[in-house]
């Protein structure tokens, strides 16, 4: 999946969401966006200190909805779609204690 946060992003169920992921996406940026959605939902294993701080800045609450609703809108299987979860709260906890993620 070559799609990016900000790709993903426009579709959500609903106009209150909807402006909620568009604020959240243009927050995060095309260039950070892009090295945490691979993160998150592909196989990127680097996370710059740079994009941890807009991470950080723009909220854990921001970063669920992003990844949540790209869930939804990419159909993604029960077990894959728990994985993706499983990394995006990872990503989270390493960005917060660690300032990167480097694997």
């Amino acid at each position: 999946r070559q799609n990016t946060v900000v790709e993903s992003a426009p579709a959500p169920n609903s106009r209150s969401e909807d402006y909620q992921v568009q604020k959240c996406a243009s927050k995060i940026g095309e260039s950070c966006g892009n090295s945490i959605f691979h993160y998150v939902f592909g196989a990127g294993k680097h996370v710059s200190e740079e994009c941890c701080t807009v991470l950080l800045n723009v909220g854990e609450k921001c970063h669920d909805l992003l990844t949540r609703v790209t869930i939804r809108l990419e159909h993604f299987p029960k077990q894959q779609a728990k994985e993706i979860r499983r990394k995006n709260d990872k990503a989270w906890k390493l960005c917060k204690k660690h300032g990167q993620i480097s694997n």
